[in-house]
């Protein structure tokens, strides 16, 4: 909502499987590298995070915490467009899972 509305606006509570990326707001150093260099940012529900999770898992034999999956979900959801023939990065992050959690997640 801040970048919409243009200034920072601190939630009450951020709840979300993706704990990794539940910071209430940028610092002042990475805000300005975001407005420097971010086109675009896309929203992506804890269920899409979750079935990335699953597949990254299941395809890749790599564990990703929540927050590392966001990028494949992205991809996943169609909310980012990767054309056919085009190369794309997306980057997996973090093994920091709690097992408890993570069989929780995945059940």
């Amino acid at each position: 909502r801040s970048l919409e509305e243009g200034r920072l606006i601190i939630p009450e509570k951020i709840e979300t499987v993706a704990d990794g990326l539940a910071a209430p707001f940028a610092g002042e150093v990475s805000q300005a590298i975001i407005d420097h260099l971010v086109d675009d940012m896309v929203l992506v529900s804890d269920d899409e995070i979750v079935a990335a999770m699953r597949l990254i898992i299941e395809r890749c034999k790599i564990l990703v915490e929540p927050a590392g999956a966001a990028s494949i979900a992205a991809l996943m959801s169609g909310r980012v467009a990767a054309p056919v023939g085009s190369r794309t990065v997306a980057v997996l992050s973090g093994g920091n899972v709690d097992l408890a959690k993570l069989t929780r997640l995945l059940a």
